[in-house]
């Protein structure tokens, strides 16, 4: 079987983005097969489809699972049993070499029959709508699933299988379960009740590339309840259909009650503060001065000289780790006291250094926003080294800012500065900004963001305004 795996070593990155290949690891296509075949219960085998099958190896497991089961020859088995199509030849020609199997198809996976097969297994692509050719973006758009929105190749295949009436068992991104681009396919999930085990990997990568995934295994018979759990060899639990909604399914019990009890606190988080972005220059290469030295009216960084009247003080929310008294990073900030932009005239006078300094990027700076910038000049509406947005540019000075992803150390309280990447806590009508640096160094407010945010590698999470803001306490006990 290592041979089927060979081929994804030779495909450059534009392919496998273009194609949306991602292998499955043996441990998957194993655990998915044997669910799929415990479900077919026929003194005849199934005949089994992966309709973006790539070099086979589910199709390659399943035809072993099936001669031991039904002690019939291998050859016996690819004659008649096992069905293969990808749109990609040269991964279909290595899976008949392989096996001898020639009931191989080269065709876009949205438009195989499947309507005579028994089984459906499978990976399917995983490809954003705005990377493939108009066509296809038409196709998928003919799918229930996809109709709206940002969506992904893998949904449109993903609905064939819960469409299909047929057992299935497949491995997909599991960002279908709290995003807007899956809703559809949630509300069919909880609807149609045709999975009966749903394994949610949450923030393990079980890929070496790749999306963070979650497990489907269903059939043609509605289920008063599935299996649930966050791994494969996790604690699993039965949760019911009708008890379930679009908020919980993907949760265990502990979880849900959790939830509720900092649901039931008296405080949201957003009564405080609210969640603010950064600036953006659309070029923070060229504006952002890290590890900056101050020497008289100068700042040092990256080699160069600038006036320190041309600079303010900036940071890094995505990176706070780095931050201690030794450390200042710095913006060049092309603006007067008033946050209005500078004449040409008047910036090259006051801050020659800085002004030249950003003369030399300067068809780099024309070219942001896919030369959106550039045609802003032109119009005369825009200078050519002001940011290339006007946000985080007006924000209270006391502030706290917050790493987009929560890591060790994900907050840092400034009493003045802008900062880039990330986002920042500003406090609302003169609140205690006590109370909010207490409520979020709770271990409360952790697993809160561990249940809300999206999962990122390393066991960490990345939060958004509504996990942040949503979040309650009581604040006599914060």
């Amino acid at each position: 079987m290592k041979e089927l795996y060979e081929y994804q070593k030779t495909l450059t990155k534009e392919k496998k983005k273009k194609l949306g290949i991602v292998y499955t690891p043996v441990n998957i296509v194993s655990f998915i097969n044997e669910k799929c075949l415990e479900r077919w219960h026929s003194s005849t085998p199934p005949r089994v489809i992966d309709f973006s099958s790539g070099t086979g190896v589910f199709l390659f497991d399943m035809a072993s699972k099936i001669s031991e089961k039904y002690q019939i020859s291998l050859q016996e088995i690819y004659e008649k049993y096992i069905f293969a199509n990808d749109i990609d030849n040269n991964a279909t020609d290595i899976f008949t070499k392989f096996t001898g199997c020639k009931n191989v198809s080269n065709t876009d996976g949205l438009s195989v029959d499947i309507s005579n097969y028994d089984i459906i297994v499978g990976n399917p692509p995983y490809v954003k709508i705005q990377y493939l050719d108009k066509n296809l973006q038409k196709s998928i758009r003919k799918h229930k699933w996809c109709e709206k929105g940002n969506t992904d190749l893998y949904i449109a295949m993903v609905e064939r299988f819960f469409k299909s009436s047929k057992i299935f068992g497949l491995i997909c991104p599991n960002s279908w379960i709290k995003s807007n681009t899956g809703a559809q396919m949630v509300s069919d999930f909880l609807e149609q009740k045709s999975v009966y085990h749903l394994i949610n990997f949450r923030g393990k990568k079980v890929f070496l590339e790749g999306a963070y995934c979650s497990i489907l295994l269903g059939d043609n018979e509605k289920s008063n309840s599935f299996v649930f759990s966050i791994d494969m060899g996790a604690k699993e639990e039965i949760k019911e259909y009708d008890k379930a909604s679009s908020k919980d399914f993907f949760l265990y019990k502990k979880e849900i009650n959790f939830i509720n009890k900092i649901n039931s606190k008296k405080h949201r988080l957003s009564e405080f503060c609210e969640l603010k972005v950064g600036l953006a220059t659309l070029s923070d290469s060229v504006y952002y001065l890290p590890d900056c030295r101050i020497i008289n009216d100068k700042v040092i960084s990256k080699g160069h000289s600038f006036e320190i009247s041309a600079t303010k003080r900036c940071y890094k929310a995505g990176r706070l780790s780095r931050y201690n008294k030794t450390v200042e990073d710095r913006i060049i900030y092309p603006y007067d006291g008033n946050k209005q932009i500078l004449s040409d005239k008047k910036f090259k006078t006051k801050h020659p250094l800085a002004y030249n300094y950003l003369l030399k990027n300067k068809q780099a700076l024309l070219n942001r926003d896919k030369k959106g910038c550039e045609k802003k000049v032109a119009a005369g509406t825009m200078e050519w080294f002001e940011y290339g947005r006007g946000q985080g540019m007006r924000l209270k000075d006391k502030k706290i800012l917050i790493s987009a992803i929560v890591t060790k150390k994900f907050f840092l309280e400034i009493d003045s500065g802008l900062f880039i990447s990330g986002y920042c806590l500003q406090m609302k009508n003169n609140k205690d900004i006590g109370v909010v640096l207490r409520a979020i160094q709770s271990q409360d407010f952790l697993d809160w963001i561990s249940l809300n945010g999206s999962p990122k590698s390393g066991g960490y999470f990345s939060i958004n305004k509504k996990c942040v803001e949503s979040f309650r306490f009581n604040k006599k006990i914060v």
